[in-house]
């Protein structure tokens, strides 16, 4: 399976270049691997091919970045398609621009090919909001890496739907897209991080289902307060803190925890009654969503392998808050008790 992708040729830079002398024959730089990795019966590699065609007084060279996905057993085609999706919600995370696949081909045992027919999702990334601006050059030596990762977890595929929704549906209303950065971050909490069991729930938790003596009452408040092991939002998110700190500097003129409480309270209002205003206004729920957001691509891409590069990260996503709230006639976001 062969796959041209405009987005991917666009992003990905390359260190050959042609060599012109006058006089001299042109040195046409040979086929050039960038990535190669190995997902179960398939290997995927990304390559980059110069392909040349010349006449009697001129030469065209055409630079290529192509992937090829290959299996030698005869796999069915809906497996090709997953790992081509995947590669596409990647190629977005990574680029930010529209990923759909120029042209997918695939070859046979024979030799023989045949052209993928499909429709393709028409994205307009002229109304992508502003997200990382993530170079080639700047992570080249992890890009192999990065593109293992993004496969090897079914739990991160959950969380990174989440996280690209709203390219895909450019009419999300910033409650959904609220929403779906808390539950995107609790999830990867849940998935990731050490889970601190409340120490102090628990026990009263055991007093009180020593009080019940009806053994069916007894069955269904054992069922319906399990989750009181579990650790609630604000202890989630409080471990995501200091990246929220330094992603708010100079935003919010008040606390971190204010901000947190803020959140939950705003969350809880959405899901049970679909309103948001009882705690923010709609430039702050604006502003909250693309913070979290900011948040949980962050910790997706220290997940895959980009974890030297955080700090970078978090000065982008300062940047693009600050510069929200400028457009916006805003200077910071303020207390309302």
């Amino acid at each position: 399976m062969l796959i041209s992708n405009k987005a991917l040729d666009n992003w990905i830079t390359s260190k050959n270049f042609l060599n012109i002398t006058r006089g001299k024959p042109v040195d046409i730089p040979e086929k050039e691997t960038i990535v190669d990795f190995t997902l179960g019966v398939f290997s995927v590699s990304i390559i980059i091919n110069y392909v040349k065609q010349s006449s009697f007084n001129s030469l065209l060279v055409e630079r290529q970045v192509q992937i090829e996905i290959e299996s030698e057993d005869q796999e069915p085609l809906d497996d090709y398609l997953k790992i081509s999706k995947a590669l596409k919600g990647l190629i977005l995370f990574l680029t930010n621009q529209n990923s759909e696949h120029e042209n997918i081909t695939f070859f046979n045992l024979h030799s023989t090919h045949f052209d993928y027919i499909w429709l393709k999702n028409n994205l307009d990334e002229r109304l992508f909001p502003r997200n990382f601006d993530i170079r080639f050059n700047k992570i080249e030596k992890e890009i192999k890496t990065v593109f293992y990762e993004w496969f090897k977890d079914d739990k991160l595929t959950v969380i990174i739907d989440l996280s690209l929704e709203k390219l895909y549906n450019l009419g999300l209303s910033n409650r959904a897209r609220f929403l779906n950065a808390c539950v995107g971050l609790e999830s990867f909490h849940r998935f990731y991080k050490k889970q601190v069991i409340d120490a102090e729930r628990v026990e009263k938790r055991n007093k009180i289902k020593g009080l019940i003596k009806d053994p069916e009452l007894f069955a269904w408040f054992r069922k319906e307060s399990s989750f009181w092991k579990q650790p609630n939002l604000i202890t989630r998110l409080n471990d995501f803190s200091p990246q929220i700190e330094v992603i708010l500097k100079e935003v919010i003129d008040y606390s971190i925890e204010d901000f947190l409480i803020k959140v939950k309270r705003t969350r809880n209002e959405i899901a049970h009654n679909g309103e948001h205003l009882k705690h923010l206004n709609d430039f702050d729920l604006l502003v909250y969503g693309r913070t979290l957001e900011f948040v949980l691509r962050i910790e997706i891409l220290k997940k895959i392998g980009l974890s030297e590069h955080e700090n970078s990260l978090l000065a982008q996503a300062n940047s693009r808050i600050k510069s929200l709230l400028g457009v916006n006639n805003y200077k910071k976001l303020m207390s309302c008790k």
